[in-house]
């Protein structure tokens, strides 16, 4: 199973929380399996500090032979070892337990294995700062914290999976829509670009007179950088609509996103001979949400309603907004 650590990490700590209380535990972890290596992705506890320092969390150690890790992915059944500063073993097989025995004080250890369709992805983790072995019944309790684990990080991975299907989907509609546009677009980067060129053409015209007019010529190099920079901020814009990227939560000025659409859709409208006219409200407070998300359901909107007047002849077709 591939999990996302930072996005399961409210869960994994949940789960810590309740597990650690329940079974009387002073340490608690969550550990996923990378190829021949683990790496601690949340826990609990234990309070000295240097522990966290000398082993933090999403570093990847190696399991080596015979260390619980190890048991665990060979029987796939839970490891529980009763003194870890007694046993040598341990302590000479991986730096980890060393730790774990003189900076966090912990004695006994249980290892839970997490599992998915059969696949072993990692270990619930729970320690004792005393000699205390986990009984049978606090054993299967922490098989069900387990279980639930499995269970949370499934609803977690489909969930995921949804968000990534409707964006990708709205993207698709937005590259669709912006095709629909595919003559406005030209056209609205054609004219500023046009302009520039004229302005170019006239400056080069003026510093050839005799005496220059350096005052004109400065004129026309202002209108050069004003097309310009218009001409790039038309690319932005569409850019920004048509560009894969998650949603965000930003502070949005709708009326600014809407005089955006009706300047990109305008070649549209009249080439359908419609009439667009905004009536805005002033002073309206940003709103809160995905800016590209708005936008495409307002170029939607307008895009459906320059088609749905294009061709009425008695009347002028208008839309306000």
């Amino acid at each position: 199973m591939r999990t996302r650590p930072t996005t399961c990490k409210p869960i994994f700590d949940t789960i810590l929380i309740n597990a650690t209380r329940l079974c009387r535990a002073t340490f608690g972890a969550f550990v996923l399996f990378e190829g021949k290596g683990f790496r601690t992705v949340a826990r609990r506890g234990p309070p000295n500090p240097a522990y966290a320092e000398r082993l933090p969390l999403g570093v990847v150690h190696p399991i080596r032979l015979g260390d619980p890790y190890a048991q665990l992915v060979k029987s796939g059944s839970p490891v529980q070892i009763a003194d870890l500063a007694a046993d040598q073993i341990y302590l000479r097989r991986h730096p980890i337990f060393v730790a774990l025995v003189e900076l966090a004080d912990i004695r006994t250890c249980l290892f839970v294995p997490l599992r998915k369709d059969n696949e072993l992805f990692g270990a619930l983790v729970m320690c004792r700062e005393q000699v205390q072995p986990f009984r049978d019944r606090q054993i299967d309790l922490v098989r069900d914290f387990a279980a639930q684990t499995t269970i949370a990080l499934e609803s977690t991975r489909r969930e995921r999976q949804y968000r990534e299907a409707q964006m990708a989907l709205a993207h698709a509609n937005r590259v669709a829509t912006m095709g629909q546009l595919t003559a406005t677009i030209t056209h609205e980067v054609n004219q500023p670009i046009t302009a520039a060129v004229t302005y170019a053409l006239a400056a080069r015209r003026l510093l050839s007179a005799k005496p220059p007019d350096f005052g004109e010529v400065s004129e026309a190099l202002a209108g050069i950088i004003k097309q310009g920079n218009r001409a790039s901020e038309v690319i932005e814009r569409i850019r920004a609509l048509i560009k894969k990227a998650p949603p965000r939560k930003d502070a949005v000025s709708i009326n600014d996103a809407i005089l955006e659409l009706v300047a990109l859709t305008r070649a549209e409208a009249t080439n359908n001979g419609v009439l667009v006219r905004t009536q805005l409200a002033e002073g309206l407070p940003p709103v809160e949400g995905d800016r590209v998300q708005l936008q495409q359901v307002m170029l939607n909107l307008i895009v459906n309603a320059i088609q749905s007047m294009s061709g009425v002849e008695d009347w002028q077709p208008r839309i306000t907004y």
